[in-house]
């Protein structure tokens, strides 16, 4: 025996004629798709969760600033910023001790770098190389005017590659001294 069988589908009524059998293969077929589209949605899942650090290992990777300066710089430094307007307002993108360590925040983490070489460019600008875990570090610093009794300005270039050999450059303002 057949009964009228009221089904709504996306908001539309269908009266559907259904005994006994037919209810129990559309319930299977139910089953089946909801598996289906399930099995499917959990490979998406993993394929997104592999194109996520596929792209977080290839993305480009960006200079941030910082206002606190690491308690490891004391004393005399070079603070520089992207320009004199960050500056004056205390945003940084570099710091040294006038010794060996720097650190650079990329990605939103403060990164610590060790320096490798220094050498003078001319009688105005030196390059300096530095190493951290990750990156490699070419700074050129230009001297400009004094700005206090024991601070100069200074001007330059930052450029940081990561492992696998992509850079970002960054032009940057600041000031060394005591």
């Amino acid at each position: 025996m057949k009964k009228i069988q009221k089904l709504q589908v996306f908001g539309l009524e269908i009266n559907m004629k259904i005994n006994y059998i037919d209810s129990l293969k559309l319930f299977i077929l139910s089953i089946i798709s909801i598996c289906f589209l399930d099995a499917c949605k959990n490979e998406n899942q993993d394929l997104n969760k592999k194109d996520i650090k596929e792209y977080q290992a290839n993305k480009a990777f960006t200079i941030n600033t910082f206002t606190n300066v690491p308690k490891k710089i004391a004393g005399c430094s070079c603070l520089f910023s992207k320009d004199s307007i960050d500056y004056n307002n205390g945003k940084y993108i570099y710091v040294n001790d006038f010794a060996e360590t720097s650190f650079v925040t990329i990605n939103d983490t403060l990164v610590k770098f060790n320096q490798t070489a220094y050498r003078k460019a001319d009688t105005t600008a030196v390059v300096a190389k530095y190493i951290s875990k990750d990156y490699k570090m070419m700074i050129l610093v230009k001297n400009g005017e004094k700005t206090g009794k024991e601070s100069i300005s200074k001007t330059g270039l930052i450029k940081i590659t990561n492992a696998k050999g992509k850079s970002v450059k960054q032009t940057f303002y600041g000031k060394c001294g005591c």
